[in-house]
């Protein structure tokens, strides 16, 4: 640690004594200095070095290492996306107005319980009934932001009724059974753990493969029914989109109320409420 501060000499006093003449004044440098400076003209006394002890050596102190402060993660944009189906650029009003609707209805919303599978609904569906525009399996599916593709289910091979009995049986619990309710999917990571997925699709376009990228608007595939029952059981009753904001591990909305979740779901499209 750096010797203690001391104070400066205070000044001689007008009634102090003067210094004798053989004794002369320290220098106005040599003045305040701890310890005081060896005088030039007299060397060390080797008798002093033998007899005293030379002082041991201190280590030269370890610097200090600047504090690492780990800068807080960036929140991730949750904006700029496009409705994945060309056409919507309303939040209310009826269908009698022009453009489409973006579903108010709570059963398309995340969050929605789907008692069915003992399960929770993690994105927004577009269908024609609560969207006032047709949608078919002729409907176009759009990249809703540029991004990567990480997963094209070209291959995809379509639920059997004896799969369904076994999710029954397993009461439709873990991943890898709802993972096979979404059907054929497209997911594209945008960046910073942001992943959109396009579920249910009939379709996907030839051009979009794993690892390459697509641009907002792109169309990537088509709107289908993949993964339910009524694929063998009522043929082209429940064409739609299931479409989902991902961030990490989470839906966007999760933990919120469908109304609450559809409010983020109108920003991310800047669509006003």
């Amino acid at each position: 640690a750096p010797a203690a501060q001391l104070q400066p000499p205070a000044a001689a006093s007008a009634d102090q004594a003067e210094p004798e003449a053989d004794q002369p004044a320290p220098s106005q440098s040599q003045a305040g200095q701890y310890p005081p400076p060896a005088q030039a003209d007299a060397p060390p006394d080797p008798a002093d070095a033998a007899t005293e002890p030379a002082a041991p050596a201190q280590p030269a102190p370890a610097p200090q290492q600047q504090e690492q402060r780990e800068e807080p993660a960036a929140e991730p944009e949750l904006t700029g996306f496009i409705v994945p189906i060309a056409g919507f650029w309303r939040a209310r009003g009826d269908c009698s107005q022009p453009g489409a609707l973006i579903t108010s209805f709570p059963g398309h919303l995340p969050g929605a319980g789907r008692e069915y599978r003992v399960g929770i609904h993690e994105g927004i569906d577009f269908y024609e009934w609560a969207s006032c525009i047709p949608i078919n399996d002729a409907t176009e599916v759009r990249a809703a932001k540029d991004g990567e593709v990480i997963r094209a289910d070209h291959q995809y091979v379509e639920v059997t009724p004896a799969e369904w009995a076994a999710f029954e049986r397993a009461g439709w619990r873990g991943e890898p059974i709802l993972d096979r309710l979404r059907g054929r999917q497209i997911w594209l990571d945008h960046g910073a753990g942001v992943v959109t997925r396009y579920a249910h699709l009939a379709a996907i376009h030839p051009a979009v493969v794993e690892g390459g990228r697509v641009a907002a608007g792109q169309v990537i595939g088509r709107v289908g029914e993949s993964g339910q029952s009524v694929v063998w059981e009522a043929p082209g009753s429940d064409l739609h989109l299931h479409f989902e904001i991902r961030i990490g591990d989470q839906y966007l909305g999760q933990g919120l109320p469908p109304a609450q979740a559809r409010l983020l779901y109108l920003n991310a499209f800047a669509i006003d409420p």
